[in-house]
């Protein structure tokens, strides 16, 4: 048992800490705004993604209006005339992250505290 906790414990907390670094390494390259949905794009799976539906959307960047393609694909369309909240990339403005796709991310990063806390328990079992 004691290296059941340790081992999951371990695997959580690590699985955690690259979600961690993922959305602190989103936050640092990307701006945040408002976008319309103004069209989709279906995306076919690829071994790194899988399938669903691209956002097109128009947003502000630096006061001039882009029409950006969201780099995450999601299960359902968002209706046309939506407004997002969107992170869009300052080196290529024309790529965004829905802002609820990051949610979500920093959710996951709640993984390493919990997958920390049993490693420290299993460890814990050994003494």
């Amino acid at each position: 048992m004691k290296y059941f906790l340790l081992i999951v414990g371990l695997l959580l907390a690590f699985i955690g800490f690259t979600f961690v670094m993922k959305y602190s390494k989103i936050r640092k390259t990307t701006v945040k705004s408002i976008g319309k949905v103004v069209d989709h794009r279906k995306s076919d799976g690829t071994k790194n993604m899988p399938a669903g539906f691209l956002a097109i959307a128009d947003y502000k960047v630096d006061g001039k209006t882009v029409r950006g393609i969201s780099t995450f694909p999601v299960a359902q369309k968002y209706s046309l005339g939506y407004n997002m909240e969107l992170l869009y990339n300052k080196d290529n403005p024309k790529n965004f992250i829905p802002m609820a796709f990051t949610s979500a991310m920093a959710i996951y990063g709640l993984l390493l505290p919990i997958g920390m806390a049993l490693a420290i328990w299993g460890v814990s079992m050994f003494f």
